[in-house]
């Protein structure tokens, strides 16, 4: 007799063969053919382990509860973005001279300012437009390790009594703008990769 296939040692080893059928499957195995009794002990350690099994499917009301829970704990881990307030380090219109003339000089002048914190140097120019009574903001967001290769873009947002008035992106060489930008003061927030850079209480050439 050769060989059974593993259908039928299954059936076997599940006493649904016909007697007869029965009888000539344990003549063969009491022959001591290896294959088949190595392939009977095999169903017979997955046979009882699959009765073992006390696994079950949840429902899915319960899977529904633990995604709940684990995006709920996933959102209390992410570390808040690291905030830098960035110093003011050259003002065009602090050069020294007269009060007087300083002002005058304030009333008429662009102004530049620069910024510097930790990797970076914002530099802010507002310029005075000439037909109506607004100035524009042209900024430039400079990282100390610039690498032309790496064109990123930064996400520059224009706040006034805490509320965002404005947004725009820096091109690839960092320069951003905010066209007829009424005179007063501003705050800028700069979105870097690691974190976002602060510039407070920013006034434009006019509110000097």
């Amino acid at each position: 007799m050769e060989c059974l296939s593993l259908n039928k040692l299954f059936t076997y080893l599940q006493n649904r063969a016909h007697i007869r059928g029965q009888a000539r499957i344990e003549a063969h195995l009491s022959s001591g053919c290896p294959t088949c009794n190595e392939n009977l002990r095999w169903l017979e350690i997955v046979t009882t382990s699959t009765a073992e099994d006390r696994s079950f499917d949840f429902s899915d009301e319960t899977i529904a509860a633990i995604v709940t829970q684990f995006k709920t704990q996933t959102a209390a881990d992410v570390l808040p973005l690291r905030q830098r307030i960035a110093r003011l380090v050259f003002d065009s219109f602090l050069t020294p001279q007269f009060a007087n003339a300083r002002t005058a000089a304030a009333a008429a002048a662009n102004r530049q300012v620069l910024y510097q914190t930790e990797g970076y140097h914002i530099d802010l120019r507002f310029e005075l437009s000439d037909e109506n009574n607004d100035e524009q903001l042209i900024g430039q967001v400079l990282p100390e390790q610039w690498d032309a290769t790496e064109l990123t873009q930064f996400k520059v947002q224009l706040l006034q009594h805490g509320s965002v008035i404005s947004a725009t992106n820096t091109n690839a060489r960092g320069v951003f703008k905010f066209p007829q930008l009424m005179s007063g003061t501003y705050d800028l927030k700069v979105s870097v990769p690691d974190g976002e850079i602060n510039l407070e209480r920013v006034s434009t050439a006019r509110s000097m």
